[in-house]
């Protein structure tokens, strides 16, 4: 296990039957944690660069994107800490990249943790556009292990939104 990413590396005979089982009865004793059966349809996404204080969001110079704000996270405790439930925590439209990750990091350092000691478990990005001298908003949150609702947008926003997760590395191919 890998606390930095929240991947698992599972190897036993058998294959679906019981890598799943397995993973499910990891996940439940060490992190806490219930999950469901990986659906092979859906991409798998990953969310622990938002908490790396090194990564940026780089995005392509053809979507014209402006700004690219973290408007919520949702993280919980890793291993044993069981009084501790998963946490939600909102950002004013106005706070900047630096700011979203200082009051995380202060919060998770009042409870004695480290960043590599939470796994986010879901975001909302906020990007702003600029198209034709205005302003668009492209909004769209994603839930570890497969949920993200920039696919319920049109198509122009569903390619910026999946170009911009590629290019975080939040999406698993």
């Amino acid at each position: 296990f890998s606390p930095s990413d929240g991947s698992l590396e599972l190897v036993a005979n058998g294959g679906e039957s019981i890598h799943f089982p397995l993973q499910q009865a990891f996940c439940k004793s060490v992190l806490g944690i219930d999950i469901a059966p990986a659906n092979p349809e859906r991409p798998v996404y990953r969310l622990q660069q938002v908490l790396d204080p090194a990564f940026s969001y780089p995005t392509a110079a053809e979507d014209r994107i402006c700004r690219v704000q973290l408007k919520s996270i949702r993280w919980k405790p890793l291993g044993e800490i069981k009084q501790l439930r998963a946490t939600v925590q909102e950002f004013e439209s106005t706070i900047c990249r630096s700011e979203w990750l200082e009051l995380v990091q202060r919060f998770l350092a009042g409870l004695g943790l480290a960043p590599t000691q939470a796994v986010v478990e879901g975001a909302t990005f906020r990007l702003t556009l600029l198209r034709g001298g205005r302003s668009r908003v492209l909004e769209f949150t994603i839930a570890l292990p497969s949920r993200c609702t920039v696919r319920t947008k049109s198509d122009e926003l569903l390619a910026i939104g999946k170009r911009c997760l590629a290019q975080w590395g939040m999406i698993n191919a």
